[in-house]
């Protein structure tokens, strides 16, 4: 495999409103990875469409595409100082 810098390591996701399906094509390994793990364990969903030395494209359905919220967990003081003795008991051990 061809060494890429980070910035060339892109991912990029298709999908149109008329379609039931999506794609994604990316030359990041770690999501080549988790794509070829996603295919081996849901053959069913995940079809490896186009393969080559620095990059793979997948289909599968659009549904499965997913957007996240970010955490905004917000911890009181008193939370905070019980997280903190649990881990000052964990660092113990």
């Amino acid at each position: 495999m061809l060494n890429l810098t980070r910035a060339e390591q892109e991912t990029i996701i298709n999908s149109d409103a008329e379609s039931k399906m999506a794609s994604v094509y990316t030359a990041d390994p770690v999501m080549i990875r988790k794509l070829e793990k996603l295919a081996a364990k849901y053959p069913d969903s995940y079809k490896l469409v186009r393969q080559d030395e620095i990059s793979v494209t997948y289909e599968f359905p659009k549904k499965l595409i997913r957007f996240g919220a970010p955490v905004t967990r917000v911890y009181s003081e008193e939370e905070k100082a019980k997280l903190r003795e649990q881990l000052a008991k964990v660092r113990k051990k």
